[in-house]
Order: C-alpha cells, then sequence, then structure tokens
C-alpha cells in the first residue's frame, strides 16, 4: 500500500522493496520527480536541454530563429469561420471546422468568446474545437519558453528589447523566463526567491501531525545533460546519457502535457497514530502550475471526484484524496483502507491561511526553529518529530521523545545536524546503539550496490560522514553530502528496481 511505502521512506533507513505506488510509475518519472523534489532545479522544464530540444525540431539556435519562436502567436481573423459553424449545411460546418483546426491557437480568442455568446450549437461546435485545440496550447507554451531560455544562453543584446517587452506578459512563467534570459546575456545568475509564503505552508497541516518536514529544490538552472549522466543510478549495461534522454523525455511530455511547472516547497506531514494500516501523510506542494490542465487531466484519468465546501476533490484510487485549491498549491493525502482523512480541515486551513498545526504546543516549539533563522536562505530541508506510541515502533525513533534534523546547503555542500531528546541517559545510549546499527547496515548494502551501481559511492561517501553522540538525555548527530543530495533520494529507487527486477 502507498502508505507503507511512504511511512517506509520517511522514518526507515533501511532500504527495502517499496510496495504501493512505485510500480505504476515508470523509472523516468520517478527519477524525475526525485530530481524536482531533493536534486536539482524545481523548474520542470530545467530537465529539459536546449540544444536537444531545437536539434528534434529541426530549428537552428540564432538569435533570429529563437525571436522568432518566442513571439506570443499572434490573433487570426477566424470569425468569418466561427458563423460559418452555424451554418444549415453540414458541409459547410464541417469545411468550417477543419480551417479553424489549420488557424490553430491563434483563433482560440474568437472561439472563446463564441463559446461564450454564440447560439447553444455553435457554442457547443466552439468548445468541441477549443478541445481540440487545446494540446497545442502546452506545446506552444513550451516552445515559447524554451525559446526565450535560448535566447539567454546565446547572450547576445539584440534580443534585449524583446526580452524586456516580455517582461510585462501575463502568460505563466513568461516574465520569470525572460527576466532569467536578460540576466545571463548580463553575465548574471538567476536568482529564484522562493515565497515566505510557500516556506510558511508548514503550518497549515492538519492539527494531529507530530512528524512533519519540508524539502526545497536546491537547483538553480537548466541541468548538464553530462553531469546529470554521471549522477543517475544507473543499471548494468545500461547507458546513463540514455538515462538522461528519458529523464529528458519525460519532463518534456508532462510539461507539453500539463504545461511548465515549478515546485518551491514540498511540505509532509504525518498523523500521530500512523502505522500500516492507519494514519494519513498530508502533502502540500507550493510553486505554480496550471491548476486547470492538471484536474482536466484527474477527470480524463476517470478519477472519482466530489465537491466538498466548494472545491472540486479528486480521489484516483480508494488511499489518495487530492485538490488544487489554485495554480500555486495542491494537497495530497494518503490514508490506508479508505481510512478518513481531515479533508475539511484541510480545505478550511487552505482557505482561511488558519496555521492549524499552532494548535499544538508541543510541535510549534520544534517548528519555531525550523522557520526562523538568523541567514535569508532558507534551510534545504528540515524535520520535527514529536515521537508518540505508533512512531516508537519505528526504527530509530523508538528512543526519542523528539526528533529534529536540519539540512543547510553551502558551496554546492549539504550540511545535515540531527538532534535528539531521550527521556534518560540509558535511552540515549540504547538510541545511539541503534542509529549506529542502521547506518552501518545502510552502509553495508550500499558498498555491495556500488560495485554495479557508481552513482550509489556519494551516498555511501554521506554515510561515512554520519556521527553521533549523546551528552545525558540528548543525541547529537551530523553529516555532509557533498554532491547534489539527489544521489541519497534516488537511491532507494534504484534500490527498489533492483529488487523488482530480481
Amino acid at each position: 500500500m502507498a502508505i507503507r511505502w511512504l511511512s517506509r521512506l520517511t522514518f526507515d533507513m533501511r532500504p527495502r522493496s517499496p510496495r504501493g505506488i512505485l510500480p505504476s510509475m515508470s523509472p523516468s518519472f520517478l527519477v524525475l520527480l526525485s530530481f524536482l523534489i531533493c536534486g536539482g532545479s524545481g523548474d520542470l522544464l530545467d530537465y529539459v536541454p536546449t540544444q536537444s530540444y531545437w536539434h528534434d525540431r529541426n530549428v537552428e539556435i540564432t538569435v533570429d530563429a529563437m525571436l522568432h519562436e518566442a513571439a506570443p502567436a499572434a490573433s487570426q481573423d477566424a470569425s468569418g469561420l466561427i458563423a460559418d459553424l452555424g451554418a444549415a449545411d453540414p458541409h459547410v460546418r464541417d469545411t468550417a471546422s477543419d480551417k479553424i483546426l489549420q488557424v490553430g491557437i491563434g483563433a482560440l480568442p474568437q472561439l472563446r468568446l463564441a463559446a461564450e455568446q454564440a447560439d447553444p450549437e455553435t457554442s457547443d461546435r466552439c468548445a468541441l474545437l477549443i478541445r481540440q485545440l487545446r494540446p497545442l496550447i502546452t506545446v506552444g507554451a513550451v516552445r515559447n519558453l524554451m525559446a526565450l531560455r535560448a535566447l539567454g544562453e546565446l547572450k547576445d543584446a539584440k534580443a534585449i528589447p524583446f526580452l524586456q517587452s516580455q517582461i510585462q506578459s501575463q502568460e505563466m512563467f513568461v516574465a520569470d523566463y525572460a527576466r532569467n534570459a536578460i540576466a545571463a546575456i548580463y553575465g548574471r545568475r538567476a536568482e529564484h526567491v522562493i515565497p515566505q509564503s510557500a516556506l510558511d505552508e508548514a503550518w497549515l497541516l492538519p492539527a494531529n501531525c507530530r512528524a512533519v518536514a519540508q524539502l526545497l529544490p536546491r537547483g538553480n538552472g537548466p541541468i548538464d545533460a553530462q553531469h546529470a549522466a554521471a549522477q543517475l543510478p544507473a543499471q548494468a549495461g545500461q547507458d546513463s546519457a540514455q538515462l538522461v534522454a528519458n529523464l529528458s523525455k519525460t519532463a518534456l511530455h508532462v510539461a507539453e502535457t500539463l504545461g511548465e511547472m515549478r515546485l518551491d516547497a514540498l511540505s509532509l506531514g504525518v498523523s500521530e497514530d500512523i502505522d500500516a494500516n492507519h494514519g494519513c501523510l498530508t502533502l502540500i506542494a507550493s510553486g505554480q502550475f496550471s491548476s486547470a490542465n492538471a484536474a482536466r487531466l484527474l477527470r480524463e484519468q476517470k478519477a472519482a471526484t466530489r465537491t466538498v465546501d466548494g472545491v472540486d476533490i479528486f480521489q484516483p484510487d480508494g488511499e489518495s484524496t487530492m485538490f488544487l485549491p489554485s495554480d500555486h498549491e495542491f494537497v495530497m493525502m494518503i490514508a490506508p483502507n479508505g481510512e478518513q482523512t481531515p479533508l475539511e480541515e484541510m480545505i478550511g486551513a487552505i482557505k482561511t491561511r488558519q496555521q492549524t498545526l499552532r494548535k499544538s504546543p508541543e510541535m510549534t516549539a520544534l517548528l519555531e526553529p525550523m522557520l526562523q533563522h538568523d541567514t535569508a536562505i532558507p534551510h534545504a530541508l528540515w524535520m520535527a518529530v514529536k515521537v508518540t506510541d505508533a512512531y516508537r515502533r519505528i526504527s530509530g525513533l523508538d528512543g526519542f521523545k523528539t526528533f529534529t534534523l536540519i539540512g543547510d546547503e553551502q558551496n554546492s555542500v549539504l550540511n545535515v545536524a540531527a538532534r535528539g531528546e531521550s527521556p534518560d541517559a540509558e535511552s540515549t545510549g540504547a538510541a545511539v546503539q541503534e542509529l549506529n546499527r542502521m547506518t552501518g547496515e545502510a552502509a553495508a548494502l550500499l558498498k555491495i550496490i556500488s560495485v554495479t551501481q557508481p552513482s550509489a559511492q556519494p551516498a555511501l561517501d554521506f554515510l561515512g560522514t554520519v556521527k553521533f553522540q549523546s551528552s545525558g538525555n540528548v543525541v547529537a548527530g551530523s553529516a555532509t553530502l557533498r554532491e547534489t543530495p539527489a544521489e541519497l533520494y534516488m537511491l532507494p529507487i534504484a534500490v527498489g528496481m533492483n529488487v523488482r527486477e530480481n
């Protein structure tokens, strides 16, 4: 079940065979998801190399060609054809429909207007044509964004007047891409500031959560295909360059289906009663995406749909419940065996921005240090756990009352600090022994895996830096990851692939 896999992924360092949602996902999608959450950039199209994108379309990357590709699609007069959609002669109607499809997205403004104002039959035909043209909208939007990026990479000042004109665009992502391109032309690094609202969304998690974590994408800008190939968990006999190509194709397919996506922060909360058959995991993804496109895809995939408090709720299976309150948030809750989720509580928190988790004084005391720090750069990742009776059945937590973890990145190095409080010194000693045992088991497994999977070496090196020490009833731990965090999070995926294949 999904909840078992998620609980193991969140709490248990010992690699096991993932169950539940993993078999339904392709390896390329899993690696892409891992990069998005923990490794590289949070922008989906950053996993599509510029050169290969335009090479596949037989377009030479020049300033003039990219200016042409980046220009917004011009509206075209299709009023006469739209009028013919209401003709009595079916041949005239069909001919008009075919010609409108040839006009393409340039006819959309007039089609949308007619769909709202024309007679019912013409309106229905306009709505059908809009649905038929919809795939061209996202494909065209991706093409425009890739051209804007290429203009920055060309570093030719000739493109600056056009790019400056695009900063005023209301189309999703266009202004950001134009600003980034201008920065690249001037030799500056584009900086994306994560909104404080995204960082604060951990407070919106359900009040009964006693384990809370937040992850931020760490990369900035398009991937380097060769560097990415060296990072991927290639199996014996596989071509890592082909894995990168598959990763890029997956990212492009998603972007051309749903539009560009950006992940700013991923906040997760686990209910206090979680085990293999009870409890709930809640996830809030903050960023930017087309909620309309995502909702449309869920409906096309025949996800069960209902309305709660004016919000469309989607249930793609018996354990997952999700809703899309805006183009900046996605909420998903997973509970085993169709158990009740705190759905109404989450809808209310999202609508009113009520910081529900502050109802717990214990969690408030744990979370506030995570979200208030001295520098302007937020933590790359953090986790705070108030250990409940249910959590004590999980390896590594049974000796603690509370456990916190913080990861900060500096000069591409991730420094991790952990702290656990135990009831007494005896429990502290036992907790350190258990943590050391788990680290040793994981290192032994990684050493075997690294023989055929060199990409496991950074994670093995990371475990070699793990240190735990105790003082009284406190356990302090530290570790250093000198490579991108993606290796650490891709490793369970690689192990799971091996288990399923063998």
